[in-house]
């Protein structure tokens, strides 16, 4: 009986991820190194990224945002920096609780590959050159 709780709660996590996973803006041949879960949390640094430019959630952050666990998100994180797909920049505050980590997307084939963030991107350097007229 518990075993079959653990596993219906379980499973929208799952189907959440995989959906995310699926969705995300990352070419197969990058695709390949990383396990569903962390290609879930890609999606949302991707998101974040196209958004604002950067992505500045913290890791429950994004935990919670693809369902997975902090350490997956660590893990993706430290993965895709070692492939050289992001930089991180650490917010270090001395005496204060340090703010969250800046991540940008280096990767060009990454960050082109998908029509939709190529758009929010462009839409969003648009935006800055206006503001900058004015």
């Amino acid at each position: 009986m518990l075993g079959s709780h653990r596993l219906t709660n379980r499973r929208p996590r799952i189907e959440h991820r995989t959906k995310l996973a699926t969705s995300g803006p990352m070419p197969p041949e990058l695709a390949q190194r990383f396990t569903l879960a962390e290609l879930a949390v890609m999606k949302i640094v991707a998101d974040e990224v196209a958004r604002l430019g950067t992505c500045r959630l913290t890791k429950g952050e994004m935990s919670d945002r693809a369902k997975t666990s902090e350490s997956t998100v660590h893990n993706a994180i430290r993965k895709a920096r070692d492939l050289d797909l992001l930089t991180v920049q650490q917010r270090r505050q001395p005496g204060r609780k340090n703010l969250p980590n800046l991540i940008i997307i280096t990767d060009k084939e990454w960050w082109l590959c998908r029509p939709k963030y190529r758009a929010l991107r462009q839409d969003r350097e648009e935006v800055k050159r206006n503001f900058a007229k004015t």
